[in-house]
């Protein structure tokens, strides 16, 4: 179970490039305030040559096919086991007919388990772009008449972001032994930082170790394990759909994060809102039981059902 460890990594390393990107932007805060002449507008028009990149290399290098891999040669090819092209070599997942593996996306959407884990994903996005999103001002209100903290945090926090990726050994070591442990040392974490965040705020050495180094590295901790869990629970036949789903769910409990916003500056205080945080994060410890493979079977059909009772 949790699937081989090159598969892991390879989960985990995808992640990582998503936070790991954000270190541009830190290289050109720096670099603002050695060249103030260098605009954001400048910025951003340089750094158009990344879509641009993207787009290209997306039209004229990626396979619009599955690349055949060679030591699968003699074998049926598959979008699971040794001969997947998403997974390592090494990694072998085997496929049930009577599990959501390679199953019709229709049946997928009708089952538990997607929806359980795009509401383990949704909530904790939802909580780290809150986190990212407000931090500047959560920090100025617990530190009202010491603006010079709040900067010198506000810097480390910056600092500390773009570097998530540190934790990938950390998290493929983990998927490769259990998925369940990943889910719920996320939840801890969450659990942990949103603590910090709620009943202590004003303690700076807690944001610090807690809150900073959380944020900046449950994101890649979390896609990591959505990223290796979707193929272990759905496949590869309907990967990429399934990932696009949930993110849409992802975006639409994204969709809370305005009103809460807007309820904690009404209030001029963030202490509510960060409580609502955290509660939604206790379902979480019991939803994750429903995002393992095994218990999530897909009845077989009527024929081999009826000859079954024979």
């Amino acid at each position: 179970k949790g699937g081989g460890g090159g598969a892991a990594v390879f989960m985990s390393c995808q992640a990582a490039a998503f936070d790991g990107g954000t270190v541009v932007f830190a290289l050109f805060a720096e670099a603002n305030s050695i060249f103030p002449t260098v605009t954001t507008t400048a910025f951003f028009r340089l750094y158009t040559a990344v879509p641009i990149f993207t787009l290209l290399t997306a039209l004229l290098v990626w396979p619009n096919k599955i690349l055949p891999d060679p030591l699968s040669s003699g074998r049926k090819k598959s979008y699971v086991g040794a001969g997947s092209p998403y997974l390592s070599p090494a990694t072998v997942l085997t496929t049930s007919p009577t599990t959501l593996r390679d199953a019709p996306l229709s049946v997928v959407l009708t089952r538990p388990p997607f929806y359980c884990l795009a509401f383990w994903v949704s909530v904790h996005i939802l909580k780290l772009n809150f986190v990212v999103a407000t931090l500047n001002d959560q920090l100025q209100y617990a530190y009202l008449s010491d603006p010079k903290t709040v900067d010198n945090l506000i810097r480390i926090f910056g600092a500390m972001l773009p570097f998530g990726f540190v934790a990938l050994p950390a998290v493929a070591y983990m998927l490769s032994k259990s998925t369940i442990i990943c889910f719920q040392v996320a939840n801890i974490v969450s659990v942990v930082y949103g603590s910090v965040l709620a009943f202590v705020p004003d303690q700076a050495l807690y944001q610090v170790i807690f809150v900073f180094t959380s944020v900046a590295t449950l994101r890649q901790f979390v896609y990591s394990t959505v990223f290796h869990q979707t193929g272990e629970l759905f496949g590869f036949k309907n990967y990429g759909v399934i990932l696009g789903l949930t993110n849409v769910v992802v975006s639409a409990v994204s969709l809370v994060q305005g009103p809460l916003v807007e309820w904690a500056e009404s209030k001029h205080n963030y202490f509510w809102a960060n409580v609502t945080m955290l509660l939604m994060t206790l379902p979480l410890f019991v939803i994750v039981y429903w995002t393992v493979p095994g218990e999530n079977e897909v009845p077989p059909p009527a024929t081999e059902a009826k000859r079954r009772t024979k």
